[in-house]
C-alpha cells in the first residue's frame, strides 16, 4: 500500500493551515505563524527547487500530513528528510512509521542515495525513538539550540547510511507488514475515540 502521494496544487491551503497548526508548528523550529504570501512564495518554489520533494502521507480517503526531501545532493548522494502527522488523533497509530518506510525506500532504492539526515527537537521523544528503530544514528557532536518561545531547546541530528539501512531494512520490514496488517484490520469509524 502507498502512504505517500505526490504534491498537488489543490493541497496549498492545506499546507499552509497545517503549517500554522499549533500541533504541528510545536515540533518546528519557528514559532512565527506562516503569513499568505510567505507560503505563496514558499509553495511556488517548491517546483523550481531540485533539491526538494514533498509529498501529503495519506491513508484511506484522509490527507494526513506531510514528508519531504531536502538538501539533496545526487554528486554526494545524500539528502535530508522531515515527516509529520498533522492531526495528533492519528499519531501513535503506525502512520508516521509506514510513510517514513517508504520515503526511506525511495532515497535508497530509487534515488540511489548513500546517506539521509534528519533534525528532531529533543523534546519530541516520539519522533527520536522512530529513528532510533529505522536505524538512524545521532550524532550528538552535531546537537545546536534553538529558540522557541522564551526557551531554547536541543536539536539532534541523526543519520542514516544506506550500507546501514540493508542489515536494518529486515527487521523494519516485518514491524511495516504488522502494522499494514493490523491498519487493515481497523475501520475506523467517525464516532471512534483513538
Amino acid at each position: 500500500m502507498q502512504y505517500l502521494r505526490e504534491l498537488r496544487d489543490s493541497d496549498h491551503e492545506q499546507l499552509l493551515a497545517w503549517r500554522n497548526s499549533p500541533e504541528v508548528s510545536r515540533y518546528m523550529f519557528t514559532d512565527r505563524a506562516t503569513t499568505t504570501e510567505e507560503h505563496d512564495r514558499w509553495f511556488a518554489g517548491l517546483r523550481l527547487d531540485s533539491a526538494r520533494r514533498y509529498w501529503v502521507i495519506h491513508h484511506g480517503q484522509r490527507d494526513l500530513g506531510v514528508a519531504n526531501l531536502a538538501d539533496l545532493d545526487f554528486g554526494g548522494r545524500r539528502g535530508s528528510f522531515g515527516i509529520y502527522l498533522a492531526d495528533p488523533a492519528v499519531r501513535g497509530r503506525g502512520l508516521g512509521t509506514l510513510a517514513e518506510w517508504e520515503l526511506i525506500e525511495h532515497v535508497f532504492g530509487t534515488l540511489c542515495l548513500e546517506t539521509l539526515c534528519c533534525e528532531v527537537l529533543t523534546f519530541n521523544t516520539r519522533m527520536i525513538a522512530l529513528q532510533e528503530r529505522f536505524g538512524f544514528v545521532e550524532q550528538r557532536a552535531l546537537r545546536r539550540a534553538i529558540r522557541k518561545g522564551d526557551e531554547m531547546h536541543e536539536v539532534a541530528t541523526f543519520h542514516l547510511r544506506a550500507v546501514d539501512w540493508r542489515q536494518t531494512r529486515p527487521r523494519v520490514f516485518e514491524q511495516v507488514l504488522a502494522l499494514e496488517a493490523k491498519l487493515a484490520g481497523h475501520v475506523e469509524r467517525p464516532d471512534e475515540n483513538p
